[in-house]
């Protein structure tokens, strides 16, 4: 299927968007501080900003590994370009979506007590985890670990129930 100049320029933004990735963490923060002025939101759009790019990345994989026979088979339908989209794209990869997003999660996880840390005046686990190293405080860093990690495979398991209750005939 013949792409137009509109979809090559998109998957150019989407691949540059991708490699941003690579950018260190604390330099992000430097420039997101110029622009926000509160702690905590400087946090969250520090989660945005590099989760967003993970998620393009893993996104553009879901897509890319879509068969040419699936695109061939809406279009011998009679489906424009924006109904190939719906159908075969979109709907038909919802839930790769759904997994991308619970894999994306646990790197959310992964990272907010690392940018908690990093902005300290917003508080957070990371602070506290952090201070408990500080003054070797070992059982309350255990203890922290262990909710960040209940909560994070309780959300993994509650997506993962989800993926399979909408899509019970996903091959994932």
């Amino acid at each position: 299927m013949p792409t137009c100049r509109r979809c090559r320029s998109s998957s150019r933004w989407a691949n540059f968007l991708s490699q941003l990735r690579y950018l260190p963490l604390t330099g992000i923060t430097f420039y997101l501080a110029m622009i926000v002025s509160d702690a905590r939101t400087m946090q969250v759009w520090v989660l945005v900003v590099f989760m967003s790019l993970y998620f393009i990345t893993s996104l553009l994989g879901v897509i890319r590994d879509i068969p040419q026979e699936e695109i061939d088979h809406a279009r011998s339908l009679g489906c424009s370009r924006w109904e190939v989209l719906m159908e075969v794209v979109i709907k038909g990869r919802l839930d790769y979506v759904i997994e991308v997003l619970r894999q994306n999660l646990a790197i959310t996880w992964m990272m907010l007590v690392t940018v908690e840390s990093i902005l300290v005046a917003a508080g957070g686990l990371g602070v506290l985890i952090k201070n408990s190293d500080r003054f070797m405080n070992h059982g309350r860093i255990l203890a922290l670990q262990i909710v960040i990690l209940l909560v994070g495979l309780g959300i993994d398991q509650f997506l993962n129930y989800m993926r399979k209750v909408l899509f019970r005939y996903s091959r994932i």
